[in-house]
């Protein structure tokens, strides 16, 4: 009788266990607490579920059972820094500030302009972004974007994620993971300019109106680099013209007078149509993947070891999946 009553309780614990396994944390009592019903759910639902049960040790044991559920080789990332040309990648998320974008840029260091205007690259925003796959953009949609509006033929410096087998919103929730195991949080961002995927002609220039000033630095800089005034020129449909051989007091008074009649030109006329060459080739070649989130929803890798639980296989982004139980 004792054997039975101890097999009994021991059932009813296993029974306990696995009920919750396949409960939501949210109390909601839907089936809905293992990885494959987690992942194949919608991202921003995804991220939703994770964030807000990423302090619970069997949420903790669940995405991180890659290395105990069966196959510890199979959710192995791989890591390669290298440039990649801005035309080449994809949004996997659809929003993108026209601020966090262009202001740095135009207004807060207009070096760095003139420097996105005059090269190809590759060049490194802050940090390299994180790329999944050589083709679509994890982490560093500003950052990407900013190089973009500068320069549409200029390269980027991306920490490049490989894994195959898996589309690039899986990747996206497997970073999310990996982040949410290293920081016991998932941090979010959001967006409150003008969404540069979806911005016209117009909207653009009045941003330019608003905050680009004919006096200001990023007018002086300009006018100090001729190759730079030639490509924007060029994007309204001008020809710079060639200073004639004159002698040096005729030529500083030409100079003035070019000055004076380029300067209005370039916030009006010049920047704008320079500015949306490059920014409608982002929206015809780099629309975003189907099913991205806004950007409250997507990876935040600043300050988080992300990668090593990527790298390891420890994140549990393919099947077969482990349990929380099984990790434990």
């Amino acid at each position: 009788m004792k054997l039975i009553m101890e097999g009994w309780r021991k059932f009813l614990k296993e029974a306990e266990e696995e009920d919750f396994l396949r409960t939501d944390l949210q109390g909601q009592g839907t089936p809905t607490f293992d990885m494959d019903t987690q992942l194949d759910k919608e991202y921003t639902q995804f991220v939703q579920w994770l964030g807000g049960n990423i302090q619970d040790p069997k949420t903790q044991a669940l995405i991180g059972a890659g290395l105990k559920d069966g196959d510890p080789a199979d959710d192995k990332f791989g890591f390669e820094d290298i440039p990649i040309p801005v035309i080449d990648l994809i949004p996997t998320q659809n929003e993108i500030d026209i601020n966090k974008s262009l202001a740095y840029p135009l207004l807060k260091d207009p070096t760095e302009f003139i420097s996105k205007v005059s090269s190809n690259g590759p060049f490194t925003v802050v940090e390299p972004i994180v790329t999944f796959n050589g083709k679509y953009v994890i982490d560093g949609h500003h950052r990407w974007s900013t190089v973009y509006a500068c320069n549409k033929n200029a390269q980027i410096n991306a920490t490049n994620i490989t894994i195959q087998g898996i589309d690039p919103l899986d990747a996206l929730k497997a970073v999310q993971m990996a982040i949410g195991l290293q920081a016991k949080k998932v941090p979010m961002q959001s967006v409150e300019g003008t969404n540069l995927l979806s911005i016209d002609e117009n909207q653009l220039k009045a941003w330019l109106a608003k905050n680009v000033q004919v006096q200001g630095e990023l007018v002086r800089v300009i006018m100090a680099a001729p190759e730079v005034l030639a490509k924007l020129k060029a994007a309204a449909g001008k020809e710079t013209q060639e200073a004639p051989e004159l002698a040096d007091v005729v030529m500083k008074e030409f100079a003035q007078m070019a000055a004076a009649l380029d300067a209005p030109a370039i916030v009006e006329t010049y920047l704008p149509a320079y500015i949306w060459s490059n920014v409608a080739s982002m929206r015809q070649t780099s629309q975003p993947t189907p099913g991205a989130g806004p950007r409250d929803f997507m990876p935040q890798t600043g300050g988080v070891n992300w990668k090593e639980p990527l790298a390891k296989g420890e994140v549990d982004i393919k099947p077969p999946h482990g349990t929380a139980k099984a990790a434990e």
